[in-house]
């Protein structure tokens, strides 16, 4: 499944494009960011959940989203239903990162 990038403008048209968003806010300079970015990628391109959309959001080029998301730390990675906020993270290591999606399955599989 592809990975969309979007930005102020087209945030929330992004989210609507399913019922089920994961989002991650990065910054290029972030090194966790970057020894994260290879689990998201493999996430998106193994899952089955059809249902799920995946969307990555540069938070020094989407100052609006951040704020209104209250990004205080990058990476951060944000679950969306319907378009609202359902829970959001801010792992360090692969394990956060995947025992995060594990539950994020769990609610898309009710």
């Amino acid at each position: 499944m592809e990975i969309i990038s979007c930005n102020d403008d087209d945030f929330r048209q992004c989210l609507s494009q399913q019922n089920f968003s994961l989002v991650r806010f990065y910054a290029e300079w972030c090194g966790t960011c970057k020894l994260l970015y290879p689990y998201f990628i493999e996430y998106a391109e193994n899952t089955e959940l059809d249902q799920l959309i995946f969307i990555d959001v540069n938070i020094d080029e989407a100052p609006v989203i951040e704020s209104e998301f209250d990004v205080k730390m990058v990476p951060s990675f944000a679950f969306f239903v319907k378009g609202e906020l359902y829970k959001s993270i801010q792992p360090t290591n692969e394990e956060e990162l995947l025992l995060f999606i594990k539950d994020l399955e769990d609610v898309i599989d009710l």
